[in-house]
């Protein structure tokens, strides 16, 4: 009886696992990518636990690859007058997602800050200001943690679903995974 529950168990783990990795999208861009990294991440990867709160970076590797990194992010957001709701400045992130608990935040190009960012930034009290009724203040950097652990995912172009992900304390292309990428077929 005991083996026949810890089978039914290790099914149910199995097919938990095949789900989210079903639902990996194909075709896209940056924030596709971002997506399926962020459901790996969520899935698969033991840094999830540290924290709740993610910075996510995405650049394009070469013409066959997307790198998306992912790590925990502990100093907060200080926006400056310049961000605002309707704005957009590669110095401040504006997208986001928030799953699980966790909130992941990015800068992209072809977004603006929304006023539902700034209400999830506020949720997870990962927001503060420094221009408070014409006073300006200076925010407290404290140290950055240059042990800190960050997962990077290589995501094929021509298919998402192909990725290979690296946890490490190097910054993302350091260590370039080797994955074939054959986007000439279609």
């Amino acid at each position: 009886m005991k083996i026949l529950k810890a089978i039914a168990l290790m099914i149910l783990i199995w097919s938990g696992c095949a789900t989210w990795k079903d639902n990996m999208i194909t075709n896209g861009s940056y924030n596709e990518a971002i997506r399926n990294a962020v459901n790996d991440f969520l899935h698969s990867g033991n840094l999830r636990k540290q924290d709740s709160v993610f910075s996510v970076d995405v650049k394009n590797i070469g013409d066959t690859l997307i790198g998306v990194s992912i790590i925990g992010s502990e100093a907060k957001l200080y926006p400056n007058e310049k961000n605002k709701i309707g704005s957009n400045l590669p110095t401040f992130p504006n997208s986001f997602l928030d799953m699980n608990g966790k909130l992941f935040f990015w800068y992209d190009p072809s977004s603006k800050i929304t006023a539902e960012f700034v209400h999830a930034l506020s949720k997870y009290k990962y927001v503060d200001s420094v221009n408070v009724n014409g006073f300006k203040r200076y925010p407290n950097y404290g140290p950055n943690d240059d042990a800190k652990q960050s997962t990077h995912y290589y995501f094929c172009k021509c298919d998402l679903r192909k990725y290979r992900k690296i946890r490490t304390v190097y910054t993302m292309g350091y260590d370039e995974p080797k994955l074939d990428c054959d986007c000439s077929v279609k």
